[in-house]
Parts: structure tokens; C-alpha cells; sequence
């Protein structure tokens, strides 16, 4: 299994558990919030807590992990 896969394994389970999660994307930035839908093919709807919805990309995505509240 290669990285692109492990990846989209997570996405997929996290959205259908509907775990809220912390995403590193590979420009260095970062999102926090519910995977709500797939549109297609590596192609999901993010619910971000802070920028509303977005789109989110598999291949952008270098790290995805349950979201943990600070101090927790």
C-alpha cells in the first residue's frame, strides 16, 4: 500500500465515523474539522472549523490524525 492510499483509507474512515480531525497539508499549512463528503475520487468536502467548507484533496494531504483539543 502506498502513501496516497494509507491517506485516503484514513479520509475515508474518518468520514464515515464521523471523527473530527487535524489535517497537514504538504504546503505547510493545516486544517481542523469534519470530512462531511466525497464527491468523487480522492475529492472530499471538509466542514474546516474556522474557513467554512473547502474542498480537500488526497493528494495535498501529507498527514490527517483525530483532532485533539489542547490541553487534553
Amino acid at each position: 500500500m502506498n502513501d496516497i492510499e494509507t491517506i485516503r483509507e484514513k479520509v475515508d474512515f474518518f468520514l464515515n465515523s464521523n471523527i473530527k480531525v487535524h489535517i497537514d497539508l504538504t504546503d505547510g499549512t493545516f486544517l481542523n474539522g469534519i470530512i462531511i463528503k466525497k464527491t468523487k475520487e480522492d475529492v472530499y468536502w471538509l466542514e474546516e472549523r474556522k474557513l467554512g467548507r473547502v474542498f480537500l484533496f488526497v493528494r495535498e494531504i501529507k498527514t490527517i490524525q483525530e483532532y485533539r483539543e489542547v490541553g487534553r
